[in-house]
């Protein structure tokens, strides 16, 4: 795998650091139905107020999320190697604006580029990672997009992007579908260091 990848992108929540956002309490708390997605369902609220309380339900949840984020083992050395091999790199997240830079500030993480669901339609959608890959004038399939959901698959699959799957107590039923399985960042580092 070594020197395999153009560029590196990331997910943040759950890929960089962990916030333990629990999406059934922000469901119960929004009175959403379970099996919803949440940010496409609050786009089907008609009215006004509505749709403003749920918008600062999320915020309220995401924020609390970010306050109490911690990061992940090994993501301090896997970005000082992507940063020193001058690697592109880049957040595509669902998160808002606020929230992500909330994120990275706390933990001290400096990217260039960090893309939320205000800049771009959120994934699985792949606008985002289409942007990355033109801005950094690399063809998307020597690109990595690392996440831990379904939709971060979706979103790398849709661009035509490697699909890296960071493995967490819940997501191994995911594997088939992702590229290429991450277990550890410092395996990770170890498998493209040149």
């Amino acid at each position: 795998m070594r020197n395999k990848f153009k560029a590196i992108y990331f997910d943040l929540d759950g890929t960089l650091v962990d916030s333990g956002l629990n999406f059934s309490n922000m469901k119960r708390d929004l009175g959403f139905p379970e099996d919803c997605n949440i940010l496409e369902y609050i786009e089907t609220l008609e009215d006004k107020l509505e749709y403003k309380r749920a918008c600062q339900i999320i915020h309220e949840h995401e924020q609390t999320g970010a306050e109490n984020s911690t990061l992940l083992p090994g993501v301090n050395e896997l970005l000082k190697y992507i940063n020193d091999a001058k690697i592109p790199t880049g957040i595509i997240t669902r998160n808002s604006c606020e929230v992500a830079k909330l994120t990275l500030d706390m933990h001290k993480l400096d990217f260039e580029h960090i893309i939320t669901r205000d800049n771009f339609a959120a994934k699985p959608a792949p606008d985002s990672l289409n942007y990355l890959c033109e801005l950094h004038k690399i063809n998307p399939e020597s690109a990595i997009y690392i996440g831990d959901y379904l939709y971060d698959i979706q979103t790398a699959k849709n661009a035509n992007v490697q699909a890296g799957l960071y493995l967490n107590d819940a997501n191994h039923v995911l594997k088939p579908e992702a590229d290429i399985i991450i277990d550890c960042y410092h395996r990770f580092l170890t498998s493209i260091q040149g």
